[in-house]
């Protein structure tokens, strides 16, 4: 012992007292929960993957089974898919019908009766909507134009090619007879008749084996006339 001045003594003999426990306490508790934590955690991934295989074993049983009854089936399928084939012919016949009443989108040939007032570029314009088809309908029609474009007379027919249906509508019309009465000449039955004198060279044309322009139109005539003159009103 060493007396210090100070009034107490000291032992250099003795030994020096250390916490050796505290850090091997913490080391031992941080391993006991590691091992805690893996335990759980493997017996909960272990539990649902051995649920599954019990589940999906069942599923494949059902199928087998299903799959064993499908083969009973055959004659109830095949059979409907023989009806089919004896509706076609109608189908077929349907279609042909719409196709006859469908009307052209063109007239190939058609006669025009020349109205009052027409000309051969307006005849065009109104016809194929293009007044330089005026050229066409002189070239189809040199005969009755002549070397003059510009003059063309009413009631005389021109002959026309390719005309769209929905500008004009093919002429068809009947006969009826007339019987001449005294008196009476073409020019005035064609006033009467048509609504204009200068109509009669239509009368003429249609009865050119009954007149003789020189001897006159006697009474008692039968001629025939024309229930419609144009195809354009």
């Amino acid at each position: 012992f060493i007396n210090a001045s100070l009034g107490f003594s000291y032992d250099l003999s003795a030994p020096k007292i250390e916490s050796k426990k505290k850090p091997n306490k913490e080391k031992i508790v941080k391993v006991k929960k590691t091992k805690k934590v893996d335990e759980k955690k493997e017996t909960k991934k272990v539990e649902p993957k051995i649920e599954n295989k019990e589940v999906e074993t069942d599923k494949e049983k059902v199928k087998a089974e299903k799959v064993k009854e499908k083969p009973k089936m055959p004659a109830k399928e095949t059979e409907p898919a023989e009806k089919p084939k004896k509706k076609e012919p109608t189908v077929e016949k349907i279609q042909e019908k719409v196709e006859k009443e469908v009307q052209p989108e063109f007239h190939k040939e058609l006669k025009y009766m020349i109205k009052p007032h027409d000309y051969l570029a307006k005849i065009a314009r109104n016809l194929y909507d293009d007044k330089s088809k005026w050229k066409n309908i002189w070239e189809w029609n040199d005969d009755l134009v002549g070397e003059n474009p510009n003059l063309i007379y009413p009631y005389y027919e021109l002959h026309l090619k390719n005309v769209p249906a929905e500008s004009i509508s093919k002429l068809n019309y009947d006969f009826y007879k007339y019987e001449v009465a005294d008196n009476e000449n073409l020019r005035s039955i064609a006033l009467k008749e048509y609504g204009s004198p200068y109509a009669w060279v239509i009368i003429y044309r249609d009865n050119k084996d009954k007149i003789n322009l020189k001897e006159g139109l006697p009474a008692g005539t039968i001629l025939k006339l024309r229930t419609e003159l144009y195809n354009q009103e």
